[in-house]
């Protein structure tokens, strides 16, 4: 059994993790009491894109239990503080895929926190947006100058080239007449 330790710093937790064929993964967390988790799974490739998912409190009772599933979404409230322990099973023999994000709250803070959280997530994304913006726009300025200088260097060399074919045609014309005339 393969375990990892999920550290706690944030409310909102989020990832994405490759699950070998008959194997399995748990993630711990720490909660006080009276916190509610709420969560999503989701089995993204492999084979029948399903698993098995359970929580279990800080003394090994089961919580949730969700078997031969591909996607949910859960919701808990902590009994007692302590370590709770999200798992993953993979029963078949093909490596699949999955997405796990848990958020969690304490009561009067879902509303506030989490919406002041997620509206600085927005900010930043937007931020990001703007500036990748401006990049394009100001990388778009420079390749249109560019274009439009390379336009201006072929038509004034095409100008160029027609003209100096034209008078060797002349003088060439002229070349000859003046040599049969002879």
């Amino acid at each position: 059994m393969f375990t990892a330790i999920l550290c706690i710093a944030f409310q909102a937790h989020s990832l994405t993790y490759t699950l070998d064929g008959n194997s399995d993964i748990c993630f711990f967390e720490e909660l006080d009491k009276g916190t509610t988790t709420r969560g999503h799974f989701q089995v993204i490739r492999g084979g029948d894109r399903k698993i098995n998912f359970f929580v279990t409190d800080p003394k090994e009772r089961s919580i949730l239990k969700y078997v031969q599933e591909s996607e949910t979404r859960f919701s808990f409230g902590a009994s007692e503080e302590g370590i709770y322990k999200f798992c993953m099973k993979n029963p078949t023999g093909t490596r699949k895929e999955f997405s796990l994000l848990t958020e969690s709250f304490k009561p009067g803070e879902a509303e506030v926190g989490s919406l002041k959280a997620n509206l600085d997530q927005l900010q930043v994304t937007l931020n990001s947006i703007l500036n990748e913006q401006n990049y394009v726009k100001k990388n778009e300025r420079t390749v249109s100058l560019i274009a439009e200088k390379t336009n201006s260097q072929v038509v004034f060399w095409s100008i160029v080239q027609i003209s100096t074919v034209i008078l060797t045609t002349m003088a060439q014309y002229f070349f000859f007449q003046r040599i049969f005339k002879h």
